[in-house]
């Protein structure tokens, strides 16, 4: 009788799926049967061989971890329940919890990540930098993590400029950031001219 691997190396085989995860996650073996797929061309109408692959245990042969940021490659050990396996090749992209979104769109990100966007308020001429893009739900944003707001002070605007909504935390509801500055008052603005003296 011909083994689960065997069967599906016939069919076309396995593919891996690139994973991603968050710098400190662990990664078990819920994680890692993530990593792997029928390939593209196996025809699998009854599911008999999708069958095969969520009864089997999936392994990461090269032991990665995300102790830090990077690009991983490595090999997964897929195990069926009659003990045959079939070895898949993929990669685990490793984020910190406040990141950048990837140039390559195709790249997988975290399943709790949040694409975080800033804007140019009342007062504010331009942003510099990017400010932290890609960011862990349920993070929250510092002064460093925000892009550098620049005043329009030549028109009266007085700095820094705020940041709003006040709630920093991160979440799919609070994703967009804006920065705002308020106008000099009348009197600020004497004062900072020299002020006024009495006659």
């Amino acid at each position: 009788k011909k083994t689960s691997a065997e069967t599906i190396e016939e069919a076309g085989g396995l593919k891996g799926v690139d994973l991603a995860a968050w710098v400190g996650d662990t990664l078990d073996a819920d994680f890692w049967k993530k990593g792997a797929a029928l390939a593209d061309n196996v025809q699998d109408a009854d599911g008999k061989l999708a069958a095969l692959l969520a009864g089997a245990t999936v392994t990461d042969k090269s032991n990665r971890t995300t102790t830090a940021k990077g690009t991983f490659p490595g090999t997964l050990t897929v195990t069926f329940a009659d003990g045959s396996s079939l070895e898949v090749d993929q990669k685990l992209f490793v984020y910190n919890k406040k990141d950048d979104v990837p140039t390559d769109p195709t790249q997988p990100t975290p399943e709790d990540a949040v694409v975080v966007t800033y804007e140019k308020g009342d007062g504010v001429t331009e942003l510099q930098g990017t400010g932290k893009t890609l960011v862990k739900s349920g993070e929250t944003l510092e002064a460093g993590d925000f892009p550098t707001a620049v005043v329009d002070t030549a028109n009266g605007y007085k700095e820094p400029a705020t940041w709003t909504p006040e709630d920093k935390v991160v979440t799919e509801n609070n994703k967009k950031f804006t920065a705002t500055a308020s106008k000099k008052t009348s009197a600020e603005t004497i004062e900072e001219a020299g002020g006024l003296k009495g006659v």
